[in-house]
């Protein structure tokens, strides 16, 4: 959800069933002043529905056995216009100054970053003109590889490269946040946990990809 290039902050705190991991209201507060409070909240409504910081807090705080640590939750918009242009999106202003500043507020912290995002979305469930077929799977494999090599090497660049090379053909929706997060650790190595496909229609002729990446 969300507009082109939005990064949109929220200063409510996110429940699980194990109680409440407190937003960290400081580094919220910092992020917002540098992005401009109008930019960082104008969408902040989306935090009510929008699922992906929802399950990623509740498997953490189970994780934790029910610990309560400080979290940051961010909602990433689209860098599509990126995409189609060829352009860099750390030249962003809203970009680059999210990544600055949360550089500088998490410095000597230990923090764990969490991109919340799918991978492909194909298939007519999504706008495809034609069901998966064994050729179109194997493109898609090999397109979500590709990615993957650059995520495991800890490479920012590299990785959004790949998706302007393809147009995004595979419709990956977790772009910004895995963006942002490779630019929060690089340089970093990685280890692939696993690569799955999601049905997505009663058929199997759409799917979502999915994979899990752990980076140091």
């Amino acid at each position: 959800m969300g507009g082109e290039g939005h990064i949109t902050l929220t200063r409510q705190s996110y429940a699980t069933p194990f109680g409440v991991l407190p937003t960290d209201l400081e580094i919220v507060d910092t992020l917002a002043e540098a992005i401009g409070p109008e930019e960082a909240f104008a969408e902040e409504l989306h935090h009510r529905n929008e699922h992906s910081i929802e399950l990623a807090l509740n498997w953490l705080h189970y994780a934790l056995d029910g610990r309560s640590i400080p979290v940051v939750p961010i909602l990433c918009g689209s860098l599509h216009h990126y995409i189609q242009s060829g352009g860099d999106p750390i030249t962003d202003p809203v970009v680059w100054a999210t990544v600055r500043t949360l550089r500088q507020a998490t410095a000597g912290r230990r923090v764990l970053w969490v991109a919340a995002a799918d991978f492909a979305h194909v298939g007519p469930a999504f706008g495809d003109p034609q069901p998966l077929d064994l050729v179109i799977r194997a493109r898609l494999r090999a397109a979500d590889e590709r990615l993957l090599d650059a995520i495991q090497a800890g490479d920012p660049d590299a990785f959004f490269k790949e998706v302007q090379a393809e147009q995004d053909r595979w419709h990956v929706c977790g772009i910004t946040p895995i963006y942002l997060t490779l630019q929060m650790i690089a340089p970093a190595n990685g280890r692939l946990i696993t690569r799955e496909e999601c049905p997505a229609d009663a058929e199997n002729h759409s799917v979502v990809t999915i994979a899990g990446v752990t980076l140091r």
